[in-house]
C-alpha cells in the first residue's frame, strides 16, 4: 500500500492542471484478491499462494492531434511466505488512441510495456531480474443506458519468441456504477482480472506466473 499512495498523490496533484488545459484525467485504485501460482523450472520448486494485492492507475486524454493518450498503472504483487516469496511489483505504461468514442461505446487501442524488477526468495537464496514485457493494448467501455452501470474491459498481451521467448496476457472485465456530474464523477465496481507471464531471464530459471482473482475498484473521472 505504501507504493500506491505516492503514485496516486502525484496523479491527483496534476489533475487540476490537466482540467484547466482541457484535458481529461481519470484515476483509480483497485484491491485485488489474488491466487498466485509460479512454476520456477528450477530446483527450488513452486509458489501457490492467496493474498490481497493492489493497483493504482491513471489515464490522461488530451485534445492534441496525432499525439497519443497515456495510460499508467502500478501493480503491487506479492506472494508467498517468509521462507518462499515472489515479488512482482511493476508498472504498466501504454500510449493509445481513441479509435471509437460514440455513446454508448468507447474503444482505445495502442502499445505499451510492463516494466519492473521481480524478486524470488527461497531457502536464503535470492534471484533478482529486470523484466520488460512489450504488449498490444486495448480498452473498451459500454454504458448500459438508462442505468448508470458501465461494463469495461482492458487487455494487454504479447507472444514474442524473439523477445526472450516472452508470453504475457493481462485481462480484466468489470461492472461499475457511475455517480456524480458530467464534469466530475466517480465510479465504484467489481470485476475479475487474469494475468499470465513467462519470460526467459536466466539459465535454469524461467518463471511461469499465473495471477488471477476478483477485484474491487473506485475511480474519479475529471
Amino acid at each position: 500500500m505504501k507504493y500506491i499512495l505516492p503514485v496516486l498523490g502525484l496523479v491527483l496533484c496534476t489533475s487540476a492542471n490537466a482540467e484547466i488545459l482541457g484535458n481529461s484525467v481519470k484515476v483509480g485504485v483497485e484491491a485485488w484478491y489474488t491466487k498466485t501460482q509460479v512454476d520456477q523450472i528450477v530446483e527450488h520448486g513452486n509458489i501457490d499462494y492467496d493474498k490481497m494485492n493492489y493497483a493504482a492507475w491513471a489515464r490522461v486524454e488530451h485534445i492534441l492531434p496525432l499525439v497519443p493518450n497515456v495510460f499508467a498503472r502500478f501493480n503491487y504483487l506479492d506472494a508467498g511466505s517468509n521462507y518462499e516469496r515472489q515479488n512482482m511489483n511493476h508498472f504498466d505504461l501504454a500510449a493509445y488512441y481513441e479509435v471509437l468514442d460514440i455513446t454508448p461505446l468507447k474503444l482505445d487501442l495502442g502499445f505499451g510495456a510492463k516494466v519492473g524488477q521481480f524478486k524470488y526468495d527461497v531457502d536464503n537464496t535470492r534471484v533478482n531480474y529486470d523484466n520488460v514485457f512489450p504488449f498490444a493494448y486495448g480498452h473498451a467501455e459500454l454504458e448500459l443506458f438508462p442505468s448508470n452501470f458501465i461494463i469495461d474491459a482492458t487487455v494487454e498481451g504479447v507472444n514474442a519468441e524473439f523477445w526472450k521467448d516472452t508470453k504475457m496476457l493481462d485481462a480484466q472485465l468489470g461492472l461499475s456504477y457511475k455517480f456524480g456530474t458530467d464534469l466530475v464523477h466517480g465510479r465504484a465496481g467489481l470485476g475479475y482480472r487474469y494475468m499470465y507471464m513467462t519470460q526467459e531471464v536466466q539459465d535454469k530459471y524461467n518463471p511461469d506466473a499465473e495471477i488471477k482473482g476478483i477485484y474491487a475498484s473506485v475511480g474519479l473521472y475529471f
